[in-house]
């Protein structure tokens, strides 16, 4: 999280949020209200295919309050992971499409 203002920068991570338990959610909700007319970034990220009844009633609220903006991911190819990698650590040649696959 963080605000706009250089005098007050407030930087929250929580990669994770499917895992967050009651208490989390309802922090970032208040959050979510009490700053609803200020410049605030914050950034959740959660997985799809592991959403529990307590987020999945989160991000419902959270939805018809207009208080967040979802941003669906798709996986990587082979190809943009290789890209990735070559990117992140600065690899010379290309990474193998083949040398991604894991067991």
């Amino acid at each position: 999280m963080r605000t706009s203002s250089s005098s007050h920068n407030w930087q929250r991570n929580n990669p994770t949020m499917h895992w967050s338990d009651d208490t989390s959610l309802e922090f970032v909700q208040y959050l979510g209200r009490h700053y609803a007319r200020q410049p605030l970034t914050v950034l959740l990220t959660y997985r799809s295919d592991e959403i529990g009844p307590s987020l999945r009633h989160w991000l419902a609220h959270m939805d018809r309050e207009r208080l967040a903006h979802e941003i669906a991911l798709t996986h990587l190819t082979h190809s943009e992971t290789g890209a990735m990698l070559q990117a992140i650590f600065k690899l010379k040649r290309p990474v193998p499409a083949y040398s991604l696959v894991c067991c």
